[in-house]
């Protein structure tokens, strides 16, 4: 019978799943940023 350690995803996916999140939630903080200024200037 497999123990836990088989069932937990190792720390390299966890550290690339965070990088991917933290990657998306900059992405859009950036183009929520870009579009109030493009809104201000027109």
């Amino acid at each position: 019978m497999a123990g836990p350690a088989a069932r937990d995803p190792g720390p390299l996916v966890t550290l690339v799943r965070w990088r991917t999140v933290a990657k998306v939630l900059s992405i859009g903080l950036v183009v929520r940023r870009w579009i109030q200024c493009s809104a201000g200037k027109s």
